[in-house]
């Protein structure tokens, strides 16, 4: 997660480090999504994986790397140099990246090569064939309530960011009419 403990909004992602559409929400998209609404404490961005194994063979492997570097709490910078390195995703390449990172090396490799870790990324693929979605980058958007998300929106593919803005702002304002007390 990203963002606010307090934000009462929610923006899921299921991605797929290998997936070229993600890499262009990451590099168009979500700076500004970032800027305007996560970073002023409006809404959470949360990362779920949805790796493409049958078309992107790397998928899962580079899942793997940003869930062992947020063992060491680098899942954030991790995830930035999967995206930056979106085109040559590779298994030599994930403990360089560790190393740039500065993570623990020994940890890094043995988390890699822990095949009980895989049960991580596994339970974002049921819970995204729960909602529906087979492909990446797919999004929930919805009222944070707890640690429950209720959906207002589903979009599969990559929204522009007036979409998302609008379904925020959306939210926001029911939100607001909701907390509005009601005099007869």
């Amino acid at each position: 997660r990203m963002g606010s403990a307090q934000a009462t909004i929610g923006i899921v992602e299921f991605s797929d480090y290998q997936c070229p559409y993600c890499r262009g929400f990451h590099d168009q998209i979500f700076p500004r999504l970032k800027k305007e609404y996560v970073d002023t404490g409006i809404a959470q961005f949360i990362h779920k994986d949805l790796p493409l194994k049958s078309i992107h063979p790397q998928a899962l492997a580079a899942a793997l790397a940003a869930d062992c570097a947020g063992a060491q709490q680098r899942f954030w910078p991790m995830h930035e140099a999967l995206y930056a390195n979106n085109g040559r995703l590779a298994p030599e390449l994930y403990p360089q990246l560790g190393r740039e990172l500065g993570l623990d090396e020994a940890k890094f490799t043995a988390c890699l090569g822990d095949a009980s870790r895989e049960h991580v990324i596994m339970r974002d693929v049921v819970e995204a064939r729960g909602l529906g979605i087979t492909g990446t980058p797919s999004f929930v958007i919805g009222k944070i309530q707890g640690d429950v998300l209720t959906v207002a929106r589903l979009a599969k593919g990559a929204p522009s960011f007036k979409d998302f803005a609008q379904e925020i702002e959306k939210l926001r304002k029911t939100m607001d009419s909701d907390a509005t007390p009601q005099t007869k």
